[in-house]
C-alpha cells in the first residue's frame, strides 16, 4: 500500500508529464524520502528546473495531514553554484534522484553537473579556498551571536556558525553531508580527520545555557577549525544595519510561506520525541532564522523561542514551538485561511 509521500511523489510526476512537459527542465528528489531517513512526519523534499517563463507555474505548497509539502522551482543557475560548492546545498545535485525529464540532453546537463561538483570536491586548492569561505562565513555569524543582546538571538546566529564551521571542514575533507543535516554531526564525527577540540566545542555550545559560555564555545570551535585550514581566524568588518521599512503583507505569499515552515516545524516535534537534543539545536536555529526573517519583513511582533532550548529536557522547547506554530498561523490567517486538508484524497479534489 502507497504511502501519502509516495502518492504525492506520483502526483507531482504526472503533474510535470500533464501539464509541464515542455515547460520544466527536470524534477528531483532529494532528501529523507530518497536517502530513507524519514520519520512520522516527513515531507518529500522536491525541486524542479524551469525551462520556461510557464514552468515556474508548476510550483506548489500545500499541507496534507498536518505536514507541510513545497515543489519549488531553481534556475539552472542556481544549480551550476551549487555543483560549484558556492550553496551549502550539496545533496541537492550530487544525491539527488530525477524524477521527470523533458529531454535526454537535460538529463546530460545535470549528469554533467554532477560530474563538475565531484571534480571540484577533488581539486584540492579549489575546495580548500571554499573551506576558507565557509571560514568567514562562521565569524560573521560568530560576530552576529556575540552582538547579540537575548539567548534567541544569539543561538540562531550560533547555530549558522557551527553548520558554516562543519561545511568547512567536511569541504576541506573533499566530500559533504551527504545526508544533509539529518545526520551531520554522527557523519561529521566519522571523519578520519579533525580540528582538536571541535567536537567538544560543538557540544559545549549547543549545551551552554547563557550567552557568555555560548560565544566562549564558539570562538573556541572557530579557532579550532582556523588551525586545521591553516588560515588566520578571519577579522570581521561591522556591517551596518539599514533602517527596515515593513513591507505589506502579500496574503498569498504569507500562506505559501507557512505551509513551507510547516515542515520545520515538524522537524522540531520530532526532535523532542526522540530526544535528539543536537538536531533540535540546529533545526531551531533555521526554524528561527525563517521566522525572525517574516516577523521583520513584515513588521510583526518577534516570535523567539530559542530561549526555551535545554539539551538535557527538550519539553520547553516543544512546548514553545507549538505556541509560536498557533501564534503565526493566527497572524497569518487573519490575511487569509490556511488551508489544511485532512488527508490527500482531500487535497487533490481542492485541485480540481
Amino acid at each position: 500500500m502507497k504511502t501519502t509521500q509516495d502518492r504525492v511523489v506520483d502526483w507531482i510526476r504526472g503533474r510535470a508529464e500533464r501539464e509541464f512537459a515542455q515547460d520544466v527542465a527536470l524534477v528531483l528528489l532529494y532528501g529523507s524520502y530518497v536517502n530513507q531517513t524519514s520519520h512520522r512526519l516527513s515531507d518529500v523534499d522536491c525541486y524542479f528546473i524551469p525551462a520556461t517563463d510557464r514552468g515556474y507555474a508548476m510550483a506548489k505548497t500545500f499541507i496534507v495531514d498536518g505536514i507541510g509539502y513545497d515543489v519549488f522551482p531553481m534556475g539552472w543557475d542556481r544549480v551550476d553554484r551549487i555543483a560549484d560548492l558556492q550553496e551549502p546545498l550539496s545533496p541537492l545535485v550530487g544525491d539527488a534522484r530525477i524524477l521527470y525529464a523533458r529531454s535526454p540532453s537535460d538529463v546530460a546537463r545535470f549528469e554533467a553537473l554532477k560530474e563538475r561538483m565531484l571534480a571540484r570536491l577533488a581539486d584540492r586548492a579549489y575546495r580548500h579556498g571554499i573551506a576558507i569561505d565557509r571560514l568567514r562565513r562562521a565569524a560573521e555569524r560568530l560576530d552576529d551571536a556575540s552582538a547579540s543582546l537575548d539567548l534567541h538571538t544569539a543561538r540562531k546566529h550560533a547555530g549558522a556558525c557551527l553548520l558554516h564551521l562543519a561545511d568547512a571542514i567536511v569541504l576541506d575533507g573533499g566530500t559533504y553531508f551527504h545526508r544533509g543535516l539529518k545526520r551531520h554531526f554522527e557523519d561529521l564525527a566519522a571523519l578520519p580527520d579533525l580540528p582538536a577540540g571541535f567536537l567538544e566545542s560543538y557540544d559545549a555550545a549547543v549545551r551552554a545555557n547563557n550567552t557568555l559560555d555560548l560565544d566562549i564555545f564558539l570562538q573556541s570551535a572557530l579557532n579550532a577549525t582556523a588551525r586545521f585550514l591553516g588560515a588566520p581566524v578571519p577579522k570581521v568588518r561591522p556591517i551596518s544595519q539599514e533602517q527596515h521599512v515593513p513591507a505589506i503583507p502579500d496574503p498569498d505569499e504569507l500562506v505559501s510561506f507557512y505551509e513551507e515552515l510547516l515542515s520545520s516545524i515538524n522537524k522540531i516535534r520530532v526532535n523532542a520525541e526522540q530526544g535528539e537534543w543536537r538536531m533540535a539545536f540546529v533545526n531551531g536555529c533555521n526554524l528561527a532564522r525563517e521566522i525572525d526573517g517574516v516577523c521583520r519583513e513584515f513588521g510583526f511582533p518577534p516570535l523567539p523561542f530559542l530561549d526555551a532550548y535545554d539539551a538535557a529536557d527538550l519539553t520547553a522547547l516543544r512546548d514553545r514551538v507549538d505556541k509560536v506554530d498557533k501564534e503565526l498561523a493566527g497572524r497569518i490567517e487573519t490575511y487569509k485561511p490556511i488551508p489544511r486538508h485532512p488527508d490527500f484524497d482531500s487535497f487533490l479534489l481542492s485541485m480540481k
